[in-house]
């Protein structure tokens, strides 16, 4: 038997006919274990080394001829030295030809990139001594490829992915012992373990052999039946004077049902400035109600840093992922006039606090409840620094006991860190920090229930407690002064867990009316039991804001983001009549602009309901920027739950002129433009007052009836 390891290099047309020559092209396949071949990894390479990357035969019951394997590599940060064949081909009596080729040169006009290269193993050869060793033992060493690392020292951190590649059908491909099937791919992996498989692609891909190689009434089509597992090369990160930055989730000890506990979230190491960060916490929203999240003192410092933000939404994705979670985001300078001076945080400093409230969720007695790092993409729990040129992203992650639950080789969602694939390229981010997950500890204890007493003067359910929880939805937690926490506790009206909704605050009126009695059944947070629409037209000066409820509703709560409303000489109000059997009470200060919509009724014959169907509520004028909502809330008369979903459009919806009101003068532009050769609205659904998606007389007759016969409010499309 003979190796050759020459300088001739085979194209995978000459080895598909070679296969096929020697081994025949009869016979059929017999179900056996299907073929498994992996690139290995390689983590903490050295910069300039010289690494070993061996690729693996994992499984396979069925005896191979030969093989031709096509491996895509990154140039930028890889020289091919050499590739090895594995022992297979140095055991006597074993396989006898191995060879390669190495393209250093991609085609672009074909697409076809630089760096990949062409293997390819035979196990026996034409007029030749037959060999007597075909099996190849699962876990065997086809063959090794030799690099050498760059020297590049900006490729710290970075990680380059070895991938099986696609030219045409016969790449990435085996031969049986018979010589009567090809194999090729049945399902690809990337270095994650997500299939990245798509029969559809073409060529050239890293997806696997397209459908096209499969010729419908062909007898000696190939069959799918290899899994292909990616690898890649891990470059570490260089050893240096900045020490990583360290975020801390911190603990509250001894909490209890209905109280109001402080979770700081806190900058613990670190020697590099930061410019911004933005993180991503997840938690049990069934326990954990978050009621804000608070800046911490950098943000106080009239030079420190300038901007925060947060948000908070239910995951989409369990059970993988928390069922809430909030993100962050602060920049220490907000491209304003102002310069600031104070950019540094010292080392145990707070960046913000989140502040929760513990819900009657009884089974949830003695329990840890944990709030954790969580990570959706590259972008989450990432920290600017070096004048926002570097993004530090995840090193390590310990759980609340300390423990390392670092893996780099997890996919999205995780709470495991950033995973490899977000450091492909030069010019990604660095693994710069670490992050402790944190969490609250509920006591053994039984809780504290003074449901519907807001007021916490020993009578519950009174026309005092309707009024301090209604300041609550104007004014914010102070209108509670007495005991804020127990005070939260106490506006859970429907027992559903969830305090502060507009559901408790309308539940609580019909207790007052004597319509309702108190304590409802509990568990329906989460089912809603109608729909309905709020579209906010945003045109000029004024804000308008129309409904449309599958059933009638009790009340509404909307607030909104108003930098520039802080007293009542910078907007108006103005109360639609059909909903003139309302309470609408609003307040705005500290750059928002809350509205409530309720009624108390004091006599039977008094409607205490938003009707069913389209109607218009209220229109904001106001000065200055425009409003923008941030919260919106409805329920039916009884406290129903109602799933709200809310539009918004720079324009009034019938507006047909652009003037910023609605009159005979938008009537007449519309005749006009219908009937007269007229200019067009613009945008031209302005003029959809009816809704059904056309604009032609049945709007004008719709507009007439709206304007002066006490009609539908207008509902464009």
């Amino acid at each position: 038997m003979s190796v050759q390891t020459t300088s001739v290099r085979l194209f995978a047309c000459a080895a598909l006919a070679l296969f096929m020559l020697t081994f025949g092209m009869t016979g059929t396949a017999v179900a056996q274990i299907p073929y498994q071949i992996r690139i290995d990894s390689l983590s903490g390479v050295t910069i300039g080394s010289n690494i070993s990357i061996p690729v693996i035969k994992e499984a396979g019951s069925i005896a191979m001829a030969g093989f031709d394997l096509v491996i895509r590599y990154d140039t930028l940060g890889m020289d091919l030295v050499d590739v090895t064949p594995g022992s297979i081909f140095t055991t006597p009596g074993g396989w006898e030809y191995f060879d390669y080729r190495n393209e250093i040169i991609g085609d672009s006009a074909s697409g076809i990139p630089a760096g990949w290269l062409r293997i390819i193993g035979l196990y026996d050869m034409p007029n030749d001594s037959t060999p007597t060793t075909p099996e190849i033992p699962d876990g065997t060493i086809l063959f090794t490829l030799n690099f050498a690392v760059s020297t590049n020292s900006s490729l710290d951190c970075y990680l380059f992915p070895l991938r099986f590649y696609w030219l045409d059908c016969s790449d990435n491909s085996i031969s049986n012992m018979a010589g009567t099937v090809l194999y090729i791919s049945d399902h690809v992996y990337d270095f994650t373990g997500i299939e990245m498989t798509d029969v559809n692609f073409g060529f050239p891909g890293e997806s696997g052999a397209p459908d096209e190689c499969l010729v419908p009434g062909q007898p000696e089509n190939p069959l799918r039946y290899i899994d292909f597992y990616d690898g890649f090369v891990e470059i570490e990160c260089s050893q240096t004077d900045t020490t990583a930055f360290r975020i801390e989730i911190g603990t509250y000890q001894s909490a209890m049902f209905g109280q109001n506990v402080l979770v700081p979230v806190t900058k613990a190491a670190g020697t590099e400035l930061m410019d911004g960060f933005d993180i991503l916490i997840g938690y049990d929203g069934n326990i954990l109600t978050l009621l804000e999240a608070t800046p911490g003192p950098i943000f106080e410092d009239p030079n420190g840093w300038e901007y925060f933000s947060y948000r908070t939404s239910t995951s989409e994705c369990a059970p993988a992922c928390p069922s809430q979670v909030v993100s962050v985001v602060a920049l220490y300078h907000n491209t304003t006039a102002n310069d600031p001076t104070n950019q540094a945080v010292a080392n145990g400093t707070p960046l913000f606090n989140l502040n929760f409230f513990v819900n009657y969720i009884y089974n949830y007695e003695c329990t840890f409840n944990p709030i954790d790092f969580f990570w959706m993409d590259c972008g989450d729990n990432a920290i600017a620094f070096e004048g926002g040129n570097t993004l530090a992203l995840s090193n390590h992650v310990y759980n609340v006991f300390l423990e390392d639950i670092t893996d780099t080789s997890a996919s999205f969602p995780t709470y495991n860190g950033s995973p490899a694939e977000c450091f492909i390229n030069p010019g990604d981010p660095v693994r710069l920090i670490d992050y402790a997950n944190g969490g609250v500890d509920i006591i053994c204890d039984g809780p504290i229930d003074n449901r519907g007493d807001i007021n916490l003067n020993g009578i519950a359910y009174e026309i005092a407690d309707y009024i301090v929880f209604t300041n609550y939805f104007l004014y914010g937690l102070p209108a509670f002064i007495i005991n804020v926490e127990a005070q939260i506790a106490a506006t859970d009206i429907n027992a559903d867990g969830l305090p502060l909704t507009v559901n408790d605050l309308i539940y609580l009126i019909r207790v007052v009316e004597g319509a309702a009695l108190p304590y409802p059944m509990p568990d329906k947070a989460e089912t809603f039991d109608f729909a309905g629409n709020l579209t906010i037209f945003q045109a000029g000066s004024m804000t308008t804001i129309h409904a449309d409820f599958e059933d009638s509703v009790g009340g509404v709560f909307l607030s909104f983001s108003a930098p520039d409303i802080e007293s009542e000489d910078d907007y108006t109000i103005n109360v639609s009549p059909q909903i003139a059997n309302m309470d609408v009470a609003y307040n705005a200060s500290g750059g928002k602009l809350n509205i409530l919509i309720t009624k108390l009724r004091t006599s039977d014959s008094i409607s205490a309901t938003i009707p069913a169907g389209p109607v218009n509520l209220l229109t904001i004028t106001y000065t200055g920027s425009e409003p923008t909502l941030s919260q919106a809330a409805a329920c039916g008369y009884m406290g129903e739950y109602v799933d709200l979903t809310t539009s918004v459009y720079n324009y009034l919806c019938g507006d047909a002129n652009g003037d910023g009101s609605i009159n005979i003068l938008d009537i007449i532009y519309i005749i006009a433009y219908l009937y007269r050769g007229g200019s067009a609205p613009d945008p031209v659904g302005k003029a959809d007052l009816n809704g059904d998606g056309n604009v032609n007389l049945m709007d004008v007759t719709y507009f007439i009836q709206y304007l002066y016969r006490s009609g539908s409010a207008p509902q464009c499309n």
